[in-house]
């Protein structure tokens, strides 16, 4: 093996070379996610705080509750059940991370890299969330533009995707919890209108999710493999 000795200016700019591209390979990776603008870039909502409380047997942890539209966008602040002291919270986190290389946020995160990327393998383990919801948009690409569907469960009207959170420091020092919704590849039934999916847990598999004494990445990782086997609403959303 050889040993490569630099020093002075060619040790400069080796480093300020070896950054640059390390950094392009970092971004790089990072857009991979952003480009979630059309992978779950929106889904719907209609139930009240309230009873999303009742429904995951959740402790509400916010002080105003605001007007929330049935369609989420991404950067509002949405209903989020996490675990904390073994006891199920209801609060509101921001959807997105903030991209540290350019403006905008990441709204997802790929279930075949969450476990392995900088930005998510730490809450992977220990920061994971639920985002209840009633369905999920896609958009399917055409000759004459994009078909905008929206996509739900025949066996049950809410459901819970698969998320996970972080704390972050907006520009002017305030704290804030943010969340990006996990992903994989779409199942058979809904290739047609695009190739990725949210990851839809089951009943069962929620109580694991939340649960933080779990810390095992493979069992973690088996979960967002499972595919469940939902039965699709599919409509045109023409709004």
């Amino acid at each position: 093996m050889q040993t490569y000795v630099l020093s002075g200016l060619h040790n400069f700019t080796f480093l300020n070379w070896a950054f640059k591209n390390s950094t392009i390979v970092i971004e790089k990776e990072i857009l991979k996610e952003r480009r979630g603008v059309d992978l779950c870039g929106r889904y719907w909502l209609s139930e009240r705080l309230e009873d999303l409380a009742k429904i995951y047997q959740a402790d509400i942890k916010v002080d105003n509750i605001p007007e929330l539209g049935s369609e989420i966008f991404p950067s509002q602040n949405v209903p989020s059940i996490f675990q904390e002291e073994e006891k199920n919270q209801l609060k509101l986190l921001k959807w997105g991370f903030p991209n540290p290389f350019r403006s905008g946020t990441i709204i997802n995160a790929r279930a075949e890299t969450v476990a392995e990327k900088n930005m998510f393998k730490e809450p992977f383990v220990s920061k994971r969330c639920i985002i209840p919801a009633n369905a999920f948009f896609e958009w399917k690409k055409t000759e004459n533009g994009k078909i905008k569907y929206k996509i739900s469960l025949k066996e049950q009207s809410l459901f819970s995707m698969a998320a996970i959170y972080e704390r972050f420091n907006s520009k002017d020092g305030i704290a804030y919890e943010a969340m990006v919704i996990i992903t994989r590849n779409a199942v058979s039934e809904l290739t047609d209108i695009h190739n990725r999916m949210p990851v839809i847990l089951s009943p069962r598999d929620e109580n694991i999710w939340l649960d933080n004494n779990i810390t095992s990445r493979q069992q973690l990782f088996d979960i967002l493999e499972n595919i469940n086997n939902w039965n699709y609403e599919v409509e045109e959303a023409n709004y």
